[in-house]
């Protein structure tokens, strides 16, 4: 199945793809917008490339890399977009951002299979 891919923006060689400017929502709740980013700061590290993207609201240097979580993939600097320019994601993503961070939250450890394999002294 394919990552699906979110913030990646219209351009000149992507004509289709969004335009982040209308994407922008000063009424995000702020603490929703924070867990969203560090949740995109942290992902996997995909692929890597030779030059730097731009932001396309304030032109600042934005990463020449993509994250991944096993379902989604991004280029490395959405989360500056979405803090500081207030660039909603899709209810859909955020939805899963906190589904899974909630998972983790409420996972049980299980320490058996490392014991078994411990160095010991």
């Amino acid at each position: 199945m394919p990552l699906r891919a979110l913030g990646y923006w219209r351009s000149a060689d992507a004509p289709d793809l969004p335009n982040p400017l209308p994407l922008m929502d000063a009424t995000w709740d702020e603490e929703e917008r924070e867990v969203v980013a560090a949740y995109l700061e942290q992902g996997q590290l995909g692929r890597e490339f030779m030059g730097v993207s731009r932001c396309r609201i304030c032109k600042q240097s934005n990463g020449n890399a993509e994250r991944m979580d096993g379902e989604f993939v991004w280029p490395s600097g959405l989360s500056h977009y979405v803090t500081a320019h207030s660039v909603r994601l899709p209810a859909e993503f955020v939805s899963h951002v906190l589904r899974r961070l909630d998972a983790l939250e409420e996972a049980d450890f299980d320490f058996s299979w490392w014991e078994e394999r411990a160095y010991r002294d």
